[in-house]
């Protein structure tokens, strides 16, 4: 009986958590180019794999503020579920983005010609032109809103104004005793790369 209330406990925590992490519209807003099931390969070419610029949602005012440095350690591969790259030759390395399918995209980093490591993610192209990854990821300890925490990341691609790569990356948690001591934060950050080559 008290594994059955367990799993009806987690599950409404984990369906009233999901819903807080949201993207945000506003990061990207007028920013973007709305890809379309006919424009969806636009997407396709080599890019940088560090980001050259990044921007966060302020929890005070709901401002948009741009990083004053971009963020050292945002790399496309981190987004992408891809960990095992050497960090010596992290800014040696390019990363090629290519359509598999309708619903796969491949990643694949390279040194040269020499390819180090490939992510393949399936995708969702949604109504406001940006490719949803399917690279959620989530994380529990305990029995959230009751004694615990949970935590969910997830990830969209699309392109922006200069042709470039943007993800838009959400980050909630969720933690502490009860519902009425519990703590709860979402971080909306978006992140530009810049286009090396496009694929012909």
């Amino acid at each position: 009986m008290k594994k059955i209330q367990y799993i009806v406990i987690t599950l409404i925590s984990i369906l009233s958590l999901a819903s807080c992490a949201s993207f945000s519209g506003k990061i990207i807003r007028d920013k973007t180019e709305i890809l379309t099931k006919e424009s969806i390969r636009n997407i396709e070419g080599t890019y940088e794999i560090q980001c050259y610029d990044s921007y966060f949602k302020s929890r005070v005012g709901r401002e948009i503020i741009q990083f004053d440095k971009p963020n050292s350690d945002a790399f496309i591969n981190s987004f992408t579920n891809t960990y095992t790259i050497d960090s010596t030759l992290v800014k040696k390395l390019v990363v090629d983005i290519k359509f598999i399918s309708d619903k796969e995209i491949s990643f694949t980093y390279r040194h040269q010609d020499s390819i180090v490591n490939e992510t393949v993610l399936g995708v969702k192209l949604r109504k406001n032109g940006m490719l949803h990854l399917k690279n959620r990821e989530r994380d529990m300890m305990g029995v959230p809103l009751i004694y615990g925490n949970f935590e969910i990341s997830r990830s969209r691609i699309g392109l922006s104004k200069s042709n470039d790569l943007i993800i838009n990356h959400v980050y909630h948690i969720t933690g502490g005793a009860l519902i009425l001591l519990s703590d709860s934060r979402t971080r909306n950050t978006s992140y530009y790369f810049k286009r090396i080559e496009k694929t012909s």
